[in-house]
């Protein structure tokens, strides 16, 4: 991939990918539309791997529910579905001032529940240590966010800092 000699590329389904690799340190996911979001995320905690994704299309995932314990503690199903169909949000092409909008600041704070609970099920599930951005500006896509995961032991590796 590029030359380099510690990159591999992988093309095709995300089940397929477990039965060709069973480590990685790294994995990357733009724009991975609903449940992907989520299996993208479990699969690298499966393997240990450290995690960034800009997730997509929240309202797919609202049938289900809560995926960390803090949170399932507060929402019912009902209500997370609510939250997570409300973070879709949609504008035409050529609308760059729609960070601005009421309706994006609804949909974006929606977004940020939905990725702090998949963060906090990471954390809970295997000790990773979580960090939820934002892509800037914000005006590159309406579904900007930006999910980080660390598992802890590769916090004192230097080459994980700059992430």
């Amino acid at each position: 991939a590029a030359g380099l000699a510690n990159v591999t590329v992988f093309e095709g389904g995300a089940e397929e990918l477990l039965e060709h690799y069973n480590h990685w340190d790294i994995g990357f996911g733009l724009h991975c539309c609903g449940s992907l979001t989520d299996l993208s995320q479990k699969m690298c905690v499966e393997v240990g791997a450290t995690y960034v994704i800009v997730p997509c299309c929240y309202g797919q995932v609202s049938k289900n529910g809560c995926r960390s314990q803090c949170l399932f503690e507060h929402l019912d199903c009902n209500d997370f579905s609510t939250i997570a169909s409300a973070a879709d949000f949609s504008v035409a092409a050529d609308d760059e001032d729609f960070p601005t909008s009421e309706q994006f600041q609804v949909a974006k704070k929606c977004m940020m529940i939905v990725d702090a609970d998949r963060n906090s099920w990471a954390a809970e599930a295997a000790g990773y240590s979580t960090s939820l951005e934002s892509l800037f500006p914000l005006s590159c896509s309406p579904k900007n966010n930006l999910i980080v995961g660390v598992l802890k032991k590769h916090q004192s590796d230097d080459s994980y800092k700059n992430l």
